[in-house]
């Protein structure tokens, strides 16, 4: 794992036992392989730099040339996907090479990886894009109109889930689809509430103002219970 905190980045191979120091000052997104090779992405000089000793050697290599790759991301069986406004790209061989293997035509981004490796946009308008063959094929279905969204998530099981809110009357509501897109769920959230996390296996933990516990429900399997948080000594917003 690895956290961006305020002055610095930092990682750990020992399950957050011990940490690492990347960098002093300077935002990057990273991106790490399960050989332990680390890379950080360098999107206005169209690069990566990438090391696989923790930042002894470093060797910086081009995302695809003559494009504009608004995002790099990878997928989980350790090759690259870089995305520009038109194209998607994959590296099998940590961005020494590149190759197109489809076409863009939206105009969304900040993609991400599910579990089982469909390639989803967390931002989305009117309609939700997803892939599942890398983004070789794009398809979409429409999302519920409402006044703000928040980012989409999707599990191992393919259900898709987002927030939105409407102000007349104010409302927050947890939407969700488990045959993409064809039929639309929804579930009502308190406004004392907030929902902390959606995990890969469809467990949504929810928090209550006051209440030192968390709510965990699970729509698919039809179940709810609760998680003390006794002993935690946290404060309300964390």
């Amino acid at each position: 794992p690895y956290t961006t905190l305020f002055r610095s980045t930092q990682y750990s191979i020992d399950d957050g036992n011990s940490w690492n120091h990347i960098y002093e000052l300077g935002g990057s997104d990273f991106l790490l392989w399960n050989d332990g090779t680390i890379g950080t992405l360098k999107l206005h000089l169209n690069s990566i730099n990438i090391t696989s000793d923790r930042f002894s050697t470093l060797f910086t290599k081009s995302l695809p040339q003559y494009k504009s790759v608004s995002d790099v991301l990878l997928d989980k069986n350790d090759n690259l996907i870089a995305i520009s406004s038109d194209s998607t790209y994959i590296s099998y061989d940590k961005a020494t090479t590149w190759s197109s293997i489809g076409k863009v035509n939206h105009n969304i981004n900040k993609f991400q990886f599910s579990r089982n490796n469909l390639l989803y946009s967390k931002e989305f308008s009117d309609s939700i894009f997803y892939s599942t063959d890398l983004g070789i094929n794009w398809k979409s279905f429409p999302s519920q109109n409402s006044i703000l969204r928040l980012p989409l998530f999707v599990s191992a099981h393919n259900v898709f889930y987002w927030t939105t809110f409407t102000f007349f009357p104010p409302n927050q509501i947890l939407q969700y689809t488990k045959d993409f897109g064809q039929t639309l769920l929804e579930y009502n959230i308190m406004q004392d509430e907030k929902i902390l996390l959606i995990d890969d296996f469809d467990n949504i933990y929810i928090r209550k103002n006051n209440e030192n516990y968390l709510k965990v429900i699970n729509l698919i399997e039809n179940r709810e219970y609760s998680l003390s948080l006794n002993g935690l000594d946290l404060s309300q917003n964390q």
